[in-house]
């Protein structure tokens, strides 16, 4: 299987989910007469998706398995958010040691991330004993078992694969929607030139540059209120090196604070949600080298094709079927005003994170078909 008939299979597994997502977004939204938090919609819609192509089944068919992975993927996002000093101690701790210590005194989390674990591989065992054809490659993980069977990667890779896309990549992809959905709320007018370019093609694009206007948008929400704010794993000097006055040295550690980075893409008013600073003189989509949304280096994130592909599509058919609208604008003229509306902190604070709105909700209003 080559990568662009995984990417195929990527964009038909999401387009399945095109009713229970209008449903559902109907039911929650009592019919578009109530604003509500879209993630959790699109934390199980993304979940679905992912087993569905990674694994081949329908989670759907089986509610208690559903309800159960969820659990544990929301277990484990809220641990990595929350971590503390006790969780750190242990998670620094030498294996030896930490066989020492009672089952009792573990972290509160490690009970569902084992359960995780137990699911995602007696899952494997599954589609391992339904998969009589040597060589399968119909689904990502037949793919995997194939690589372990031929020595590129072993079986626990395989698992803690699985796990990382649980835990990882359905959360991101969740939160970066729903923000994403807030800012067209917040700026109607964007919102309605992006319906406009995907009306030409009856919401038919099959690939990100079939609707530049639509990725430009994302990445500009990507800039604009950052999922993540600075890059997860650290990066070492390997050179001695002066930035801006700062002296670092070989060896150093460091991360990137892809938040603050976003603000000087396209300079110009970067308090402004202005989805044509990815847009060329051609109207094609063109990035920055300062917007670094899944990382940067040997380090990005693997899942990002799949990530933007995902974010794409979904968002091509919710603008399909609805109008999405909020009571807050999203124009701001000084950054007291822009940081007032984010949960995350004065940006001159030592402890400020990332902007992530105090208003989540957003009303989804029904369009006629």
């Amino acid at each position: 299987m080559n990568k662009k008939s995984l990417e195929s299979k990527w964009v038909e597994t999401i387009d399945d989910q095109e009713e229970f997502m209008v449903r559902e977004l109907l039911r929650r939204g009592n019919d578009g007469k109530q604003a509500f938090d879209s993630a959790p919609v699109f934390l199980e819609i993304a979940l679905v998706v992912m087993f569905k192509f990674a694994m081949g089944i329908d989670l759907r068919e089986n509610p208690k398995r559903l309800e159960k992975l969820l659990r544990c993927g929301k277990a484990g996002i809220e641990a990595f958010d929350g971590i503390d000093q006790h969780s750190l101690i242990f998670e620094w701790m030498p294996k030896f040691l930490r066989k020492l210590i009672p089952i009792s005194l573990w972290p509160d989390y490690i009970k569902e991330q084992s359960e995780l674990l137990d699911e995602i591989i007696e899952i494997m065992a599954e589609v391992k004993a339904e998969s009589d054809q040597v060589g399968d490659e119909s689904s990502l993980i037949s793919i995997f078992e194939n690589d372990v069977e031929n020595g590129k990667m072993n079986y626990w890779d395989a698992i803690w694969t699985m796990h990382q896309l649980v835990i990882a990549g359905n959360d991101t992809v969740s939160v970066s929607l729903r923000t994403f959905l807030i800012n067209l709320a917040k700026h109607p007018v964007e919102q309605e030139k992006i319906r406009d370019e995907l009306k030409e093609k009856n919401f038919g694009q099959k690939e990100l540059k079939d609707c530049p206007r639509l990725f430009a948008a994302i990445y500009e929400s990507f800039r604009y209120s950052p999922t993540v704010s600075e890059s997860t794993p650290f990066h070492t000097i390997t050179e001695d090196a002066i930035v801006d006055g700062i002296q670092f040295k070989k060896g150093d550690l460091i991360r990137s604070a892809i938040g603050a980075m976003g603000f000087h893409v396209g300079k110009e008013d970067p308090f402004k949600f202005v989805p044509d600073r990815f847009l060329d003189e051609n109207g094609d989509f063109r990035k920055y080298d300062a917007s670094v949304p899944y990382h940067l280096g040997r380090r990005d994130c693997p899942g990002q094709i799949l990530s933007n592909i995902e974010l794409f599509h979904m968002s091509k058919i919710i603008l399909k079927h609805f109008e999405l609208k909020t009571n807050e604008m999203g124009t701001f003229q000084n950054l007291e005003e822009f940081e007032n509306v984010y949960s995350g902190g004065k940006f001159s604070d030592d402890d400020h994170y990332l902007p992530l709105f105090k208003e989540n909700r957003v009303v989804f209003v029904p369009l006629e078909q």
